[in-house]
């Protein structure tokens, strides 16, 4: 026997058994067969939260707890881009940057902004892999962001700005108790 909610994943499920009894006029009461059903409640995608993210300082500092990528995975081939990151100072732009790299990206934004909104990208993308955080965009939708970014159907600044609000949130508990990041 399962406790409501039954839960795997995401996907909540229950099975309910459902009887029906008429009683008729005369008193006499009839029983329809029962049947049961297995109900399935699965989240819906404008889910109102509470959601949390964990900033780019925690994944930059915290790589132990990474789940699904590698410090030294490519940020041009998990976001699928042809990146420009380059930090202040001499040296120039990084050619095919690690995502631990473009979390450690330090100083201002570049000319176009696009340093921040990927550093803010990779915590974004570690958000909605991580299996215990509650982050409100999916792995595919952080990296189509990105994608919109560079290929200029959104400016940097923008992607920027949502991921930094997503990677920021503080969640409220009933009791009143406030944290930002629950692997903390």
């Amino acid at each position: 026997s399962l406790s409501w909610p039954y839960q795997n994943g995401n996907v909540r499920s229950i099975v309910v058994g459902v009887a029906v009894s008429v009683t008729r006029p005369d008193g006499t009461r009839v029983k329809f067969s029962s049947k049961q059903w297995k109900v399935t409640c699965i989240p819906d995608e404008n889910d109102e939260g509470p959601f949390e993210g964990c900033t780019l300082g925690y994944w930059k500092n915290h790589t132990d707890s990474w789940e699904g990528f590698a410090t030294t995975d490519s940020f041009d081939a998990v976001f699928g881009v042809t990146s420009h990151i380059d930090p202040p100072g001499p040296g120039g732009a990084y050619v095919n940057p690690s995502l631990l790299t473009v979390l450690e990206v330090g100083g201002g934004d570049g000319a176009d902004g696009q340093n921040g909104m990927a550093r803010q990208a990779v915590a974004a993308l570690l958000n909605a892999a991580h299996s215990e955080v509650d982050f409100p965009m999916s792995e595919a939708e952080v990296i189509a962001a990105v994608q919109a970014a560079y290929a200029g159907t959104r400016t940097f600044a923008s992607v920027h700005a949502q991921f930094e609000a997503y990677n920021e949130m503080t969640t409220t508990l009933p009791d009143g108790t406030t944290y930002h990041c629950g692997l903390n």
